[in-house]
């Protein structure tokens, strides 16, 4: 008997060495990652206990998810003519490529591209808010969780809390929280030092920021000693930035992105305009002459830098202005999403003593903006999500004491704006951006700031 159970247990351990583990407790050997127990040395016998023996793990849902995904995504590489032993490569530096470094600045940078002209940043179960839908009026407001995204319709799963579920284009969607990858910072370890000689050189030219920062070159400190300085490759050119006294920014901490040429150049455009047609006459100031400057749904103001050089050479000093006081709002903090409101704070801080600027989150949905005398509305998407932003411009142009400036892409949004104005009576000026008049290269599209609305 003794030896009919020994021969018992020895034969389980055997049988035992020659399963093969599943890959989603990582690997593809016996049991023990070996052979098996040599046949000339058995292992002794298990000891039998009483106690009833734990089961052997299964894999959770989330990684039998994950293992369908990767299955899934070799089946597609293996049909697009790959053998699967390349395929398992592929998949292998994609997975890579996803956490490194340029993966994630190159994917950061496309959704940052993506906010800029106006689409929505949305994942898989994120919650929404349905806006702007024709066919089914009824669920406009209400609240669904993404489930799917179809590739080939470009439209979303969305399952609604009363479980109807529809597929819809993301413009129709809003979700209630934004996340998007915040946009990398240049490195800090420079690639080279300036020296003095090279720091007045660079004084004399206005320096990087007058490049891309829009930064007067007489507002540059001068400074003595080494300063760090990175590189920066924007609209197809290599920019240098420099950090430390007197320079772009004190610290790569600081650091923002610049504003790029297809942004810039509009706008820069619509502000000379603006100053050709008066708008800066008139403006209301407060007793300590004060200007106040709007700037709603701003998002991450990235042509924050040309408006307050516009500010500080156009206005100050000018017209009794002794000051101005800049308030950016949204209803997302941006300083979360690779906005840099903090940095942008303390760029203006730094660099314009009579001026101060201050983000924050407004839902102006539901309450008035803040009394300005100067506004810069950029952007209204008031197309898609037509009742929302009706009310939100109700809030910003009743708030405005002096000038509204509204900037749209399309004549379609330049309508709505205009109807709003007409509603609420004021006086409209409209006329499109000169910028525009010559045909623009590829990528302008949807073209920056292109109308011009003054709102009296």
């Amino acid at each position: 008997m003794e030896h009919g159970v020994h021969k018992f247990f020895t034969g389980m351990e055997e049988s035992f060495s020659k399963i093969t583990r599943p890959t989603w407790l990582g690997g593809g050997g016996g049991a023990g990652g070996g052979s098996g127990p040599s046949r000339q040395a058995p292992m002794p016998p298990p000891v039998v206990h009483t106690k009833q023996t734990r089961p052997t793990p299964t894999p959770s849902g989330e990684d039998d998810a994950t293992m369908r995904h990767h299955c899934a995504a070799l089946e597609r590489l293996v049909e697009m003519g790959l053998s699967p032993q390349a395929a398992k490569v592929a998949v292998r530096h994609l997975d890579s490529w996803l956490v490194s470094e340029d993966g994630r600045s190159e994917m950061a940078v496309a959704e940052a591209e993506a906010t800029n002209v106006g689409e929505p940043i949305l994942h898989v179960h994120d919650q929404v808010r349905l806006e702007g839908l024709v066919k089914n009026k009824g669920t406009n407001g209400m609240i669904g969780t993404l489930e799917a995204y179809g590739a080939d319709s470009h439209r979303w799963k969305v399952r609604l809390t009363d479980d109807q579920v529809f597929w819809i284009k993301p413009k129709l969607l809003r979700p209630l929280k934004m996340q998007r990858m915040p946009l990398p910072l240049p490195d800090p370890s420079p690639p080279e030092h300036t020296t003095g000689e090279d720091e007045q050189a660079g004084s004399e030219s206005g320096g990087a920021a007058v490049i891309f920062l829009g930064v007067d070159g007489g507002g540059h400190a001068s400074s003595s000693g080494s300063n760090a300085s990175t590189r920066l490759e924007l609209d197809g050119q290599i920019h240098e930035i420099r950090y430390g006294p007197g320079q772009d920014f004190e610290s790569p901490q600081d650091f923002f992105a610049p504003c790029r040429r297809a942004l810039r150049e509009p706008c820069e455009t619509l502000l000379q305009v603006l100053e050709e047609l008066g708008g800066l006459e008139g403006l209301p100031l407060d007793p300590t002459g004060t200007l106040f400057v709007a700037l709603p749904f701003c998002g991450s103001s990235q042509e924050l830098p040309i408006l307050a050089n516009f500010l500080s050479t156009r206005c100050l000093g000018k017209r009794g202005v002794a000051k101005i006081s800049i308030l950016a709002s949204d209803v997302q903090d941006w300083s979360e999403l690779g906005g840099y409101w903090r940095q942008k704070e303390k760029y203006v801080k730094r660099w314009y003593e009579r001026m101060d600027l201050k983000f924050c989150q407004l839902d102006l949905q539901g309450i008035r903006h803040p009394a300005s005398s100067l506004t810069f509305a950029f952007h209204p998407e008031c197309t898609v999500h037509r009742d929302v932003w009706r009310r939100i411009l109700y809030n910003v142009i009743t708030a405005s004491t002096g000038l509204c400036v509204v900037g749209t892409f399309n004549d379609e949004e330049m309508k709505v704006v205009v109807g709003v104005c007409q509603e609420l009576g004021r006086r409209v000026q409209c006329q499109r951006n000169p910028y525009y008049a010559v045909p623009k290269p590829g990528g302008t599209t949807p073209p920056f700031l292109n109308y011009l609305i003054l709102v009296r």
